[in-house]
């Protein structure tokens, strides 16, 4: 059986096709010189929501999330569904169009407030939902998909102490 693109129930990329495409951007990084940058977000208490939420009206409220976190980046950049309420968001490296590199510190600060800011429909009524998001960039020449990611999922734990807010790792992994 092959490994799904689409995640069903986000319609945004699948964690295997996200991995794929930072393996990818790495080596777009290298040529360019520059460094790569992720970002998970992990839907704060879950949990609470799922538990008074009907499975359908779960799938609906993750298909909401990720059209908020598709239409709050460059169209440049990539975004799947990365495990359960996840979203792992991987930044176009190169900067096109842009003069300067990419901060995920202000991109996903106007995620998290495009999740916050208004309320998600669903059939039994609307629901309130924040995101805490861990963002890591690494340095230039850095091949290391796995360490980067992770660096951004320590990140985003810090967060979660605090929750609704964004974190990003004190310094550039690799190299």
């Amino acid at each position: 059986m092959e490994t799904p693109i689409i995640d069903p129930a986000t319609g945004l990329w699948s964690a295997a096709q996200l991995i794929t495409h930072l393996t990818r951007e790495f080596g777009r990084a290298a040529q360019a010189g520059a460094g790569v940058s992720v970002a998970v977000a992990d839907v704060d208490d879950f949990g609470s929501i799922a538990r008074s939420r009907e499975p359908a009206e779960q799938v609906a409220i993750l298909r909401q999330l990720g059209a908020r976190v598709r239409s709050s980046l460059r169209r440049t950049d990539a975004v799947g569904r990365y495990a359960g309420e996840e979203f792992l968001v991987v930044f176009d490296p190169t900067s096109r169009g842009s003069a300067a590199p990419i901060d995920p510190c202000f991109v996903m600060e106007r995620v998290r407030k495009a999740i916050a800011d208004r309320p998600f429909s669903t059939l039994s009524g609307p629901v309130n939902i924040t995101v805490s998001v861990g963002a890591a960039t690494g340095r230039p020449g850095q091949d290391d998909p796995a360490g980067l990611i992770s660096a951004a999922v320590q990140a985003l734990w810090r967060a979660k102490t605090e929750g609704n807010c964004v974190h990003v790792s004190p310094e550039a992994m690799g190299a």
